[in-house]
């Protein structure tokens, strides 16, 4: 834990990347997109897989860990940011951020590995939380309509404070655990994203710019 305090420190590294924060925002406003895309893609497959026992279900659950794994990629490349940052304070924050976008995309199947893990401790903690907050305050429901929003407002508040920390942090884990095993990113998966992606092209063009030149991807 750091000497100054956890909040102070987290405070004066998001104030430091600042403009990391605004170009991973703008990543997770591309990736969201895609992930829709991906879904309703799965989603079609789904439905004409439905005749077959168990293969519509195979798809919603699959869908739902690309959501998951894609849900959390801004708070794992900020992450990324603020360690390669700590490590070298002059590091062009733009170039920072897309490699940690094409790491991502590099180590998906070790990062999969942790959403399914994710989902499945989201699915009993979210459980848990349901059956305890009705044990709790059973006796709102006598309230009829209001009774239920009670309890609804209490579980939706319980899930961001606890589970929503919890499920991200796991993420982040997979995340760094994964980048550590495979830390450079690839050129041709580099290529690959910026050719697929004029918002990843933008953040390279911020990256030069940044830079004075054109940001070049790592070489392996």
């Amino acid at each position: 834990m750091p000497e100054k305090g956890q909040v102070k420190y987290g405070i004066e590294k998001v104030k430091s990347n600042i403009g990391a924060a605004a170009s991973v925002a703008v990543l997770d406003i591309l990736i969201r997109g895609a992930v829709r895309q991906v879904i309703r893609i799965f989603n079609t497959i789904g439905s004409f897989l439905s005749i077959i026992p168990g293969a519509a279900f195979i798809i919603r659950l699959f869908n739902l860990v690309v959501e998951t794994a894609c849900n959390y990629i801004d708070e794992c490349i900020l992450g990324y940011i603020f360690v390669s940052r700590e490590n070298n304070p002059e590091a062009n924050i733009w170039k920072t951020s897309a490699d940690g976008i094409v790491l991502y995309a590099q180590n998906w199947k070790a990062i999969g590995v942790g959403a399914v893990k994710t989902v499945l401790m989201l699915w009993v903690l979210k459980a848990i939380l349901y059956i305890v907050s009705f044990a709790l305050f059973a006796s709102s429901l006598n309230m009829g309509f209001f009774g239920v929003l009670f309890i609804a407002l209490v579980v939706w508040a319980l899930n961001k404070a606890i589970i929503d920390p919890l499920a991200t942090v796991n993420m982040a884990k997979a995340y760094f655990a994964a980048i550590e095993q495979n830390p450079v990113p690839a050129v041709d998966l580099y290529e690959k994203v910026s050719n697929a992606s004029s918002k990843f092209r933008q953040i390279l063009d911020n990256a030069g710019s940044a830079a004075g030149g054109m940001a070049q991807p790592t070489n392996i």
